[in-house]
């Protein structure tokens, strides 16, 4: 029971405030001798007009550190002993939404990403890369998974789209509103049809006998080759 002011050593139950004012680096301790838990409830019960609701901050089995939603199982924060931060766990304190390793410097998602504008002042690796709108880069489109590179990119004021090889400093094909330019041996494989004027140096032409044929534009008249 309860000697005046003062908790017994013994525990007890206190029905007013608690407070510990003392000069000094005021210290409360929590401790559990042996196999046991120690914790620290925070609990609303009996009210009208607010949420009854529980909550827990305990040390587990391993030495790790959990605040625990005490009214539904869940575990919103754990900090484990190697200086982790995970977040959003389960009802068995596993599979944590997200992890941030402080050895790796790093933060692990289980789950989609839903946010705003990413802002990265370095490389962004994923397996795969999905947009349903559109992709803003500062200058160009790497590509990079091959034995040569790419780049894909557009220079400030120019209407040009250009694909150049960065292995080997050249450049590939230009693509612009009015033309499409291949710097490069063009194949082609199948039929080809141009709607307006060829201009080129020498065209070579090879087919099989009574392939070939050349055809006038005016009147259709087709030479045999």
């Amino acid at each position: 029971e309860l000697s005046g002011d003062k908790l017994p050593l013994s525990g007890g139950t206190l029905t007013g405030n608690l407070s510990i004012n003392y000069a000094g680096h005021a210290t409360a301790t929590i401790q559990a001798v042996g196999d046991y838990f120690p914790y620290l409830k925070i609990k609303r019960t009996g009210g009208s007009g607010k949420t009854n609701y529980s909550w827990t901050h305990q040390i587990g089995s391993t030495g790790f550190y959990y605040i625990k939603d005490a009214t539904n199982s869940y575990y919103p924060l754990t900090l484990n002993t190697s200086g982790d931060v995970l977040l959003s766990s389960d009802t068995s304190g596993s599979n944590p939404i997200l992890t941030l390793d402080r050895s790796a410097g790093s933060a692990t998602f289980s789950g989609t990403i839903s946010s705003g504008a990413i802002t990265s002042s370095a490389a962004v690796n994923a397996n795969s890369l999905s947009a349903t709108s559109s992709i803003s880069t500062g200058y160009g489109l790497s590509l990079t998974n091959g034995s040569t590179n790419y780049l894909l990119y557009s220079n400030t004021g120019n209407d040009t789209l250009y694909m150049r090889d960065t292995t080997n400093s050249a450049m590939i094909t230009a693509w612009n509103p009015t033309n499409f330019i291949v710097y490069k041996a063009l194949s082609v494989t199948g039929n080809a049809t141009f709607s307006g004027t060829i201009s080129s140096g020498a065209i070579t032409a090879r087919a099989d006998t009574d392939a070939l044929f050349i055809k006038s534009v005016t009147n259709q008249n087709a030479a045999e080759i």
